[in-house]
């Protein structure tokens, strides 16, 4: 069986507990608008998107960043709400509640049964992986980029500590480099889009974009 409509670079799924909803973390291109100037700072949404197949296949696309107005020039308390190139995906054992590593913007996002971020934890650079022990309220999230554990109280919703993963043989000029490639906040005018939003993972998207400009010289 396949489903369509669910995004266009796909990072991740999750079943949720107790019931057939499959839910899967993307960006969605907005390739198929035509000149640059038009996609400046609305080039990509982030998304999770749920999949019912006990409904024929519909699907429900809900906006990480519903808060941003992109006829805005954007802010910083914009930037901090904002969810950027969603991962890891993670329900609570309920089904209740679900986590996402947003890897670009150094948070983990909570979602709501219907997939709405209704809160935002500071982790540490480029969240990748979610462990969950429910029983005691922690969260434990890898930080690829820092090379640390972010150990979260999901009681306050906060990280309490962050544990180095030991010996790193990234080279310097690597991790000097990567801020540039995937941090959201400090190069996006909303603070949900990098050049890894395009370039995912230092690739490519795949895919065909018109970025000419018609009132161009």
């Amino acid at each position: 069986e396949r489903f369509a409509g669910v995004g266009t670079v796909l990072f991740n799924l999750a079943v949720r507990p107790g019931n057939d909803e499959i839910w899967v973390s993307n960006t969605e291109a907005f390739n198929m608008l035509p000149y640059e100037p038009r996609l400046q700072g609305s080039f990509a949404a982030n998304r999770v998107t749920r999949i019912f197949p006990k409904l024929g296949g519909r699907t429900d696309a809900v906006d990480l960043n519903p808060h941003i107005d992109r006829a805005s020039p954007g802010s910083a308390p914009e930037r901090e709400l904002s969810l950027a190139q969603p991962v890891e995906l993670l329900f609570e054992p309920d089904g209740r509640e679900a986590y996402v590593a947003a890897f670009g913007s150094r948070k983990v996002g909570v979602l709501d049964g219907s997939a709405r971020v209704i809160a935002r934890i500071d982790v540490g650079f480029g969240p990748a992986g979610l462990a969950l022990d429910a029983r005691r309220r922690r969260l434990y999230v890898l930080n690829r980029f820092d090379a640390t554990i972010s150990i979260v109280d999901l009681r306050a919703r906060r990280t309490v500590a962050t544990v180095a993963l030991g010996y790193d043989p990234t080279p310097v000029l690597i991790k000097e480099g990567r801020p540039f490639l995937y941090d959201a906040m400090l190069y996006s005018r909303h603070g949900d889009l990098s050049c890894a939003t395009c370039h995912v993972f230092g690739d490519r998207d795949g895919l065909a974009w018109d970025l000419g400009s018609p009132d161009g010289p």
